[in-house]
C-alpha cells in the first residue's frame, strides 16, 4: 500500500509541474523512450519513470519484453474514497460536496471498469482473457484511489429540483500490469481524472443517466490509452536499460 500513497503523492504533485520543467530533466535514450532524472523518479521495485506516456505519470522496468505476453487477467478493481464519505444530503455537503455511494454503485463501478478494461484489451490489442498465470500472461492490478462524488446521487436529490453540475466527481487511477508468474511488476500508471461528460463541455443534469455515460467515458478513456501505452511498449523488443548518467543520477539521490 507505501507503493500506491507514494504514487499517489507524485501524481498530485505533477499537476503543479510545467512540461518544459519535466523535458529539461530527461535523458533520451535511442528507442524513444524517455527518462525522467529528477527525485521519485525510481520506484522501490526498480521501475524507473517515462514521459512519453498519454497517462500523467508512467513507470516501466527496464530490460521488461512486453511483445513476449499474449494474454491478461484482469483483477477487480478496489475503490477507496478520499475521505469518509456524508450518507445524505447536508449543510456540510454544500460548502465541501462528498457524498456516499450505496454498496450496489459501488460495485457496479467496479464491474463497469474490469469490463470496460477486458473488452478493450481483447478487441483493439491481441490479448485473450486468462484464468490462470502462465509464461505469457500480463496480471492486471488496478486501484481507484481519493474517490469524491461532489453530486448528489438523484435519490439525494430533491425531487422537485434538478441539480446541475460541470463534474459530478472525480477520481485517482493507479494501475500496475506484472508477470503473472513472477509478480514482477512490469508497468504501472497513474492519472487523476474528473467524472464528466467532456464531450459537451457544459454543465448538465446530475441524474443517473449523465452519471452513468461520465463514468463510462472516464473508464473507456483509461482503457484506450492503457491499450495504447501496452501497444507502444510492446513494439520495442525489450524496454532499454537508462542511461548511466541517470542511474548514476538516481543512485546518489536516495536516502
Amino acid at each position: 500500500m507505501l507503493l500506491y500513497k507514494t504514487l499517489r503523492k507524485i501524481i498530485l504533485g505533477m499537476l503543479f509541474v510545467s512540461l518544459l520543467g519535466l523535458l529539461a530533466c530527461t535523458a533520451v535514450n535511442q528507442s524513444g523512450v524517455y527518462y525522467a532524472t529528477s527525485k521519485d523518479s525510481v520506484t522501490a521495485d526498480g521501475l524507473h519513470r517515462v514521459l512519453w506516456e498519454p497517462f500523467e505519470i508512467t513507470f516501466v522496468r527496464p530490460g521488461a519484453k512486453l511483445s513476449e505476453y499474449d494474454a491478461v487477467i484482469v483483477d477487480r478493481v478496489r475503490i477507496g474514497y478520499k475521505r469518509t464519505p456524508k450518507g445524505t444530503l447536508s449543510s456540510e455537503a454544500a460548502i465541501s460536496p462528498n457524498y456516499k455511494l450505496s454498496p450496489e454503485e459501488i460495485a457496479g463501478m467496479a464491474d463497469l471498469f474490469k469490463n470496460t478494461l477486458v473488452k478493450t484489451l481483447t478487441t483493439q490489442n491481441h490479448f485473450k482473457v486468462a484464468t490462470e498465470a502462465g509464461p505469457k500472461v500480463l496480471r492486471i492490478g488496478a486501484h481507484i484511489l481519493d474517490l469524491t462524488i461532489t453530486a448528489p446521487p438523484q435519490n439525494q436529490q430533491a425531487g422537485d429540483e434538478t441539480t446541475y453540475v460541470s463534474s459530478s466527481g472525480n477520481m485517482t487511477l493507479v494501475l500496475n500490469v506484472e508477470d503473472s508468474e513472477t509478480n514482477t511488476p512490469l508497468v504501472r500508471v497513474g492519472d487523476r481524472r474528473d467524472i464528466a461528460l467532456y464531450f459537451q463541455n457544459s454543465f448538465y443534469a446530475a441524474d443517473n443517466t449523465t452519471n452513468s455515460i461520465a463514468l463510462k467515458s472516464l473508464f473507456q478513456g483509461w482503457a484506450t490509452r492503457l491499450n495504447d501505452e501496452l501497444d507502444q511498449l510492446s513494439s520495442i523488443p525489450e524496454i532499454p536499460v537508462p542511461p548511466r548518467k541517470e542511474q548514476s543520477t538516481n543512485t546518489g539521490s536516495k536516502e
